[in-house]
């Protein structure tokens, strides 16, 4: 009977693949000023049951998995609804490259100055993705991923580490 059950319950939840999930917020006890906190970004490789989903972490291997609790908190939205991308390189499949908020928008390049516990590190990164909760930023040259918050954005801006080019 258990197995026909899993049977009719196939696609379920199968809307959830491909969302983007901020799992886990921490602010490193030597942080710069102002504080920025690391984030873990997941992206949904599928539903194991309709609380849990099977995810791997941005910018590491997709073969890495881990699961985890599919909270609608969690999910990176655009007006309220969930974006998706394929991979780990944030390749879109339903992402608005037009959504701005608070003057962020896709494309914009961004100078970063005195940043890290010793405020020696300058980078200037382009916006990849403009999120109701995040913006996420990628260094020019580089192959990673940077995720900030409004508020932290703002802080930045305030206090001249924040320079839009």
């Amino acid at each position: 009977m258990f197995a026909i059950g899993q049977l009719f319950n196939r696609g379920k939840n199968k809307e959830r693949i491909g969302q983007i999930l901020l799992t886990n917020e921490v602010l490193p006890h030597f942080h710069g000023i102002p504080p920025i906190s690391n984030k873990t970004i997941h992206v949904v490789k599928k539903s194991v049951d309709e609380n849990t989903v099977e995810v791997f972490q941005v910018g590491y291997s997709s073969s890495t998995t881990e699961a985890v609790l599919c909270l609608p908190s969690r999910a990176l939205t655009q007006n309220k609804v969930p974006v998706k991308v394929k991979n780990g390189r944030l390749k879109p499949v339903n992402v608005d490259d037009s959504f701005t908020k608070e003057g962020f928008q896709k494309g914009q390049i961004y100078q970063f100055k005195q940043l890290g516990y010793l405020g020696d590190i300058n980078d200037d990164k382009k916006v990849e993705m403009v999120t109701d909760q995040l913006v996420v930023f990628k260094p020019i040259g580089a192959d990673y991923f940077s995720f900030y918050s409004y508020q932290e954005l703002d802080a930045l801006k305030s206090c001249g580490k924040l320079i839009d080019v």
